[in-house]
């Protein structure tokens, strides 16, 4: 190919901008995935600090706290084949807990790891990512406990404690006194992985419980509660005492329902659940503080080695629940499979190289985790998501963003609807009743808003919200002058992948000659060009449409330095 034969011209020029162009990464950024089951937004970084989370303070240090995340499906089956496919539980027809996802999506789906393994990646999971009984649904280069294993049983007779229409028989609890060590086991043998190299980048999925049955160790039941009073607590499921005792339960603050908060709501919206108050209320909330205590007692082993070797320059870090559950509000109301904020709000934390750390109020779903995930390492825009690739808010959260997020659960034939915005979050449960909430005045959704005269076009304007769905509320893709550039490292190419139309953003030591070279996947050189370069930031435009599909290298020279990086073409 010729010299100039290619179009690259684009004025070259020192800009200073409102809002800083987001950062390319490196396309071989490893990636850590942690996924908590059945975890809710009761941390000190959405608000609780009562709870104890000390390493999850450690890991926000480090990334981006979203602190409006939302599941899709408040049940982990559907949850979780939902994000890991990228598409919403209306396409994966997955709404229970007893269905394999591969029987019903087929065998061409690739989930989110194995998205990562066809672009050279080694994938390994350490506990459960799938629902238990359906790991084997990813093919892992290596996992642990096996799919057939006695302990992913054991776990699912664990997590199923609801049946038809959500009907549930406890909540239960008890102490589990194992030595840290124990508890750590699993954590240990992938912190021993992360040690060794495997010649490839590395996705690395662990999967941590906050789970009913609640069964802490006395160590973190010991977290919270009154340690000047100790009571003898229950170490097995029929409730049998020994002589272990603990903290009392007397602090614990429970839910302040409002008398009749149930009256203005359907039936529909409540699962069959063992309503729980009282000391009774306060022992379940403890019992599940101390398991997110313990939790956080296990990241704190993976972020120990994530310190030691550094790893925060080369691998991005994602930390998640599943979805929420209720720990009492709504008159006692436990568990999950509801529309309710407690049901369907999540933690989030994004940590990526070269990102500064932070809280954003956006707008996000778990569902944006696939493409987001795949621009964060370069990876091609993969195909026929329904979530939306969030990377511009880790370097700038106060970005425009989607308006808008989704979240559905079925009761028999009637499959409830949510919508959330900023201020409002509306559910419809078609025939049988809606809700409308203001979420300004009302944050635990305590007063139904759908009959009050004064929200009447407030309730129009989140029915068609909710019936326009999901790709109405969508942020339409910003010009790169909207997204980013914060701490930007000396080269980056915006977007990746791109249909040849790119920006290449320089930071350069010395003005000068700068001679740009491109070269194909096998190293042969394609185009080259010798542009000036000021001191500063420099952006070129450069046109390279008619090169064939494929990956390709950016190289920049200059008398100083040079510098190289890897760009995607996909029309």
């Amino acid at each position: 190919m010729s010299n100039g034969s290619i179009p690259f011209l684009l004025t070259l020029s020192l800009m200073i901008l409102a809002e800083p162009i987001q950062a390319q990464p490196n396309a071989h950024y490893n990636v850590l995935f942690i996924v908590i089951d059945d975890m809710n937004d009761r941390i000190g970084l959405l608000g609780s600090p009562e709870v104890v989370s000390p390493n999850l303070k450690r890991l926000a240090a480090h990334g981006m706290v979203f602190k409006d995340a939302y599941c899709q499906y408040a049940l982990c089956n559907p949850s979780r084949t939902s994000f890991l496919s990228g598409w919403r539980p209306d396409k994966t027809k997955i709404f229970t807990n007893h269905v394999r996802p591969r029987s019903v999506m087929g065998p061409d789906v690739k989930f989110l790891p194995e998205y990562f393994k066809y672009y050279g990646y080694h994938i390994e999971r350490y506990g459960k990512i799938m629902h238990n009984l359906y790991e084997n649904d990813i093919a892992w280069d290596y996992a642990e406990p096996s799919e057939s294993s006695n302990e992913l049983q054991e776990g699912d007779s664990k997590g199923n404690c609801t049946g038809k229409y959500g009907v549930t028989a406890g909540p239960d609890w008890w102490i589990n006194d194992k030595t840290d060590d124990q508890i750590n086991a699993r954590v240990s043998r992938l912190v021993a992985r992360m040690k060794q190299d495997v010649g490839q980048p590395f996705f690395y999925a662990l999967g941590l419980l906050v789970h009913h049955p609640f069964t802490p160790s006395l160590k973190y039941w010991n977290k919270n509660g009154d340690p000047s009073v100790q009571e003898l607590l229950p170490v097995d499921s029929s409730g049998a005492i020994s002589n272990l005792k603990g903290n009392g339960s007397q602090p614990i603050v429970i839910p302040a329902t409002p008398a009749g908060d149930r009256s203005d709501v359907a039936c529909i919206a409540f699962t069959g659940q063992e309503v729980v108050t009282g000391l009774n209320l306060k022992r379940v909330i403890h019992a599940y503080d101390g398991e997110v205590a313990q939790m956080d007692e296990e990241l704190g082993v993976v972020l120990d080695e994530m310190d030691r070797q550094n790893l925060w320059k080369n691998t991005v870090v994602v930390f998640l629940s599943d979805h929420g559950q209720h720990l009492g509000e709504h008159a006692g109301l436990w568990g999950k499979e509801t529309l309710f904020e407690e049901s369907l709000h999540v933690p989030l934390i994004v940590c990526a190289p070269g990102m500064v750390a932070g809280e954003c109020t956006r707008l996000v779903e778990l569902v944006d985790l696939y493409p987001t995930l795949a621009e964060l390492c370069g990876l091609p825009s993969p195909a026929a998501m329904q979530g939306q690739n969030f990377a511009p808010l880790l370097a700038n959260p106060g970005l425009p963003w989607k308006n808008a997020v989704f979240s559905q659960v079925k009761r028999g034939s009637v499959m409830g609807k949510s919508v959330r915005t900023k201020q409002y979050r509306y559910n419809s449960w078609g025939v049988t009743g809606e809700e409308l909430y203001n979420h300004n005045a009302d944050p635990h959704e305590y007063n139904n808003l759908a009959t009050d005269p004064n929200y009447t076009s407030m309730l129009k304007e989140m029915r068609k919200i909710l019936a326009d769905g999901w790709t109405k509320s969508a942020r339409q893709s910003a010009s790169v002058e909207n997204v980013s550039i914060g701490k930007s490292p000396p080269l980056f190419v915006y977007p990746i992948p791109s249909n040849g139309s790119l920006t290449v953003t320089y930071n350069c030591i010395n003005a000068g000659k700068l001679l740009f070279k491109v070269f194909d996947n096998v190293g042969k050189m394609v185009f080259s060009t010798t542009n000036l370069a000021i001191k500063g930031i420099n952006f070129y435009h450069p046109n390279f449409s008619n090169l064939a599909n494929g990956i390709y290298y950016l190289e920049l020279d200059n008398s100083s330095e040079q510098k190289r990086i890897k760009f995607i073409i996909q029309k």
